[in-house]
């Protein structure tokens, strides 16, 4: 744990992804009308910040969303790629990483995560059945992320493709 931050730190160690947030969500609940954010440790905002992402949710009527990713940084999909001239995009799809924000109506859907799939790879096809009809979920283009490391470098990914495919 950093030093500073020892005093608002639950706890560490090593472990799934999904056991450890679950963990948490149970010795923190949501509490109404807050803001739920779930992030790697490999990004960095390279335009905008989290207090912006937010506002632009609120704006845009999002419950679900997640900022925009830069070129320059490791990005799975250029469908995440920040789209220039766009504030923010209604979207069927969030990806599970680096960064997701939800507030406390769609996070009180969506948790407690699954535990057997231990990073999350495939759970946006869980979040697109709860969100169908229900919740706006989308892109904010206007804040922008850069993700420095690839993903699956710590831990196997053949375990994940399968859940994924599945």
């Amino acid at each position: 744990v950093a030093p500073e931050l020892f005093d608002v730190t639950l706890g560490c160690g090593p472990g799934s992804r999904f056991t450890h947030l679950n963990w948490l969500y149970g010795v923190k609940p949501i509490e109404p009308g807050s803001w739920v954010v779930v992030a790697d440790d490999d990004f960095l905002f390279v335009k905008g910040g989290l207090t912006k992402t937010i506002d632009l949710m609120r704006r845009a009527g999002f419950s679900f969303a997640q900022p925009s990713q830069s070129v320059m940084g490791w990005w799975t999909s250029l469908f995440n790629v920040a789209r220039p001239m766009s504030l923010a995009r209604d979207t069927n799809y969030v990806e599970q990483g680096p960064l997701v924000i939800a507030d406390s109506a769609f996070a009180s859907e969506i948790l407690p995560f699954p535990e057997e799939g231990d990073m999350g790879w495939g759970i946006e096809a869980d979040w697109y059945r709860i969100k169908e009809g229900r919740y706006r979920i989308g892109v904010i283009d206007a804040c922008r992320l850069r993700h420095w490391d690839q993903n699956a470098t710590s831990y196997k990914s053949e375990p994940e493709i399968e859940r994924m495919n599945e």
